[in-house]
């Protein structure tokens, strides 16, 4: 079965299937993944996992320089230009390749001139850096977006998954130091490459994808539609990486990995409706060519379903997170319970910025993205500043609700072309709008 067959079109079952399979995806990597994390907090504890996870957000601080906003402007391009797909394809992939080794080259050397040579954060982070030479890779799977075809895509991250958590398992067995797990981290991506390759050959008809295609009409084109979505990238990074990096710097590796281990389990509660609102992607940018305000009323009601699912999720992480924590991390990961149910809580607010921002890109409304994580890394990081010293891991989650609130709530009302978006929150939660 090609990326093109009827199975993959953009109706309703080819969504349901299209989400199948990216539920599939999320929930067998959220499971194993959660089971070998949960597996690791009781071996190397919440210092350990703290600095782990300090070289991750290193790494994923610097990920928008690699990814250059470039995903769902070539999702798009790849929806509207099929005619064009293969130097579309070729363009996207050359363009991420030299951000990438950018990126990496600029982390090294920030790396070197911020971190103490006998600081043991320096080792793991110049390991973790290479995990942004693996990205460009990724365009594969932008291909498979763009034809709602997720079943390659997902056996390939299903694969890499199963085999980097086999490697962590052997890891803890061996009692081996945090390098190694660095390194498993890195493999991931490398594994991950290397699936989606093979899987482009047996899920593409010829002629549909060319690696070294160049076009520099369409690198330009590309690069002034994703020049917001990667300052808004850069944004994002600021509140879900730097955040990190700041907390450590504040409080410690202890508490980062406490505050990391919520994040990990909210994480994998969120796989859900975010692999739903991906797969309905393709299907909003083409319900955007049809008359305005069916395209309006289809945004409203699929950001309802959307909302009262991650509310859903929230209420039942604020009931079990107390027990369900200490069970699934140890008990000395017990003060991660109280962060969780907050990121759950925010996670709502993420749900309806997710949406909106799927409905900016099939407007070409990306300025706004950034407009709206800009103010989200504003107050994200300003009030972790205050919060942080004094509540450590419950201070970073309290801000980044705050954050989120603000984000979802007040943003779209700074600009008359966003005001719509202001209002759909609200009218979100209006029970008869779904049954209509």
């Amino acid at each position: 079965m090609t990326a093109n067959s009827p199975e993959q079109q953009t109706g309703a079952r080819g969504i349901l299937v299209n989400a199948g399979w990216l539920y599939l995806d999320q929930a067998v990597r959220a499971v194993v993944t959660l089971v070998v994390f949960g597996l690791m907090t009781r071996s190397l504890g919440p210092e350990g996992i703290g600095r782990l996870s300090y070289a991750q957000a290193f790494a994923g601080f610097l990920l928008p320089l690699a990814l250059l906003g470039l995903d769902y402007v070539v999702i798009h391009e790849f929806v509207a230009r099929r005619g064009e797909t293969a130097q579309i394809f070729g363009t996207a992939f050359r363009l991420k390749a030299g951000a990438a080794i950018l990126a990496a080259g600029l982390g090294w050397l920030s790396a070197w001139l911020f971190l103490p040579p006998d600081d043991p954060a320096m080792r793991l982070v110049n390991i973790a850096l290479l995990g942004l030479v693996f990205q460009p890779f990724l365009t594969a799977d932008l291909f498979f977006q763009s034809r709602v075809a997720a079943r390659f895509p997902a056996m390939a991250r299903m694969s890499a998954c199963l085999l980097a958590n086999g490697l962590r398992l052997w890891f803890l067995h061996r009692e081996a130091p945090l390098a190694w797990f660095v390194w498993v981290w890195v493999g991931e991506f490398a594994l991950n490459a290397g699936a989606l390759r093979l899987a482009l050959r047996i899920g593409a008809t010829g002629g549909e994808v060319a690696w070294g295609a160049w076009d520099g009409a369409i690198a330009l084109r590309l690069l002034a539609a994703a020049w917001p979505l990667a300052l808004a990238d850069v944004a994002i990074a600021g509140y879900l990486k730097f955040d990190q990096l700041l907390l450590t710097h504040l409080a410690g590796p202890e508490t980062l990995g406490r505050y990391a281990a919520g994040i990990r389990l909210a994480d994998a509660l969120e796989f859900f409706p975010l692999a739903v609102i991906n797969s309905y992607f393709p299907r909003l940018v083409a319900a955007r060519q049809g008359e305005r305000a069916a395209f309006e009323k289809r945004t409203t009601r699929f950001l309802g379903l959307m909302t009262w699912l991650a509310i859903g999720i929230a209420v039942g992480v604020t009931v079990t997170g107390p027990w369900l924590v200490p069970l699934a991390l140890g008990p000395q990961f017990a003060a991660s319970a109280p962060v969780l149910i907050l990121l759950a809580w925010g996670n709502v607010f993420a749900t309806q910025i997710a949406v909106r921002g799927k409905w900016y890109l099939a407007d070409g409304l990306q300025q706004f993205i950034l407009v709206s994580f800009a103010a989200g890394m504003v107050v994200h990081l300003g009030l972790l500043w205050f919060l942080a010293p004094r509540y450590g891991a419950l201070g970073a989650a309290m801000s980044y609700l705050t954050a989120q609130a603000v984000m979802a709530l007040a943003t779209p009302w700074w600009a008359q072309k966003t005001r719509f978006a202001g209002r759909l929150p609200w009218r979100s939660l209006a029970i008869r709008d779904l049954l209509s």
